[in-house]
């Protein structure tokens, strides 16, 4: 088990993150969100989505994390600063939202997804997957962030979603609400990883609502694993 506090200052407040042990290439991978202006044409929506900048090395990131009150958008989930060279082949993920937040559409930009809980209902859960012998999201076909330098490079557009709010909200990527909570990105030998939640799950926000980029994740300080002996051992004889 792999755990991280991630402390702010201004808020005095510290959170535990948590990730399974790492079985892929893509521990270091997110799910984020990014917003557009509504495709109000025909086009398809899935190939309309800008390469948005995800650099978790050098901290930047272009997400368009905000929207306005009263505006149509199209929301899309991605995966971002992925190993580009094992590629993207799924992802499980959830959705978490208020009912100021509007859902008038929504499209798979992969080739298969299992939803359930209602999807894409807020709470609602989806696991979304590429062909990884013909659509493969790698470097071989392109599937990478141009701009990334210093990383991985690695991105798949997963899904997008209509949106339009009518007051203040925020739109989350969450893990997937099953009996055991999941969040999970997956390279194309269907090896899995589970990147630290919610470390690494973007965040929209609409007026008030306040946007998260996990390309640019806060300070972040390794905790040690230890149990409650050992903790108890320490004042032993006190």
């Amino acid at each position: 088990m792999k755990r991280v506090l991630v402390c702010s200052m201004a808020a005095a407040v510290c959170l535990l993150f948590v990730g399974v042990a790492n079985a892929g290439t893509m521990e270091n991978a997110k799910i984020a969100l990014h917003l557009q202006p509504h495709n109000t044409g025909k086009l398809d929506t899935c190939t309309l989505m800008s390469s948005p900048t995800c650099h978790s090395d050098s901290e930047t990131s272009n997400l368009n994390l905000q929207g306005a009150v009263g505006v149509s958008y199209d929301a899309y989930i991605a995966v971002l600063d992925a190993n580009s060279t094992s590629g993207v082949g799924g992802a499980t993920f959830g959705l978490a939202y208020p009912a100021s937040l509007g859902l008038f559409g929504n499209g798979l930009c992969a080739d298969l997804e299992f939803p359930g809980q209602g999807w894409p209902a807020t709470g609602g859960g989806n696991v979304i997957t590429f062909d990884v012998i013909t659509n493969c999201q790698n470097a071989t076909n392109g599937a990478v962030d141009p701009t990334d330098v210093e990383g991985d490079n690695g991105m798949a557009v997963l899904y997008w979603l209509y949106v339009y709010a009518y007051g203040d909200a925020t739109l989350a990527i969450t893990q997937r609400n099953v009996a055991i909570p999941d969040f999970k990105i997956a390279d194309c030998t269907a090896a899995e990883d589970s990147p630290l939640f919610p470390l690494y799950a973007g965040q929209l926000g609409f007026g008030t609502g306040i946007g998260y980029s996990p390309c640019v994740p806060p300070p972040v300080t390794p905790v040690e694993e230890t149990t409650w002996g050992a903790i108890k051992s320490q004042f032993d004889g006190e």
